[in-house]
């Protein structure tokens, strides 16, 4: 298969595009979630670690696609899968 992206010359559509392609990567992360036989808690704990590391990452690159905002305190949410998304929006 194969897949041809205009990559957005202006940088509201690469931040669009970085949205959306977060977006997909948390749906798939979330269904790999929920089929593992685990916990709710260690799904946070999950989301935590990726949310560090992203931070992490985000910081050493100096990209601007991704506000670190709106990854702050998501170790306090009740649902995995709300922080989860919560993480990309």
């Amino acid at each position: 298969m194969n897949v041809v992206v205009h990559y957005p010359k202006t940088l509201e559509g690469q931040q669009e595009l970085a949205r959306r392609v977060a977006e997909c990567h948390a749906e798939a992360v979330g269904i790999l979630l929920r089929k593992m036989n685990i916990t709710n808690e260690d799904r946070r704990k999950v989301i935590a670690v990726m949310c560090e590391r992203l931070k992490e990452q985000t910081k050493q690159s100096g990209s601007d696609l991704i506000p670190l905002s709106s990854l702050e305190n998501t170790q306090d949410m009740d649902d995995p899968e709300e922080t989860l998304s919560m993480t990309i929006g």
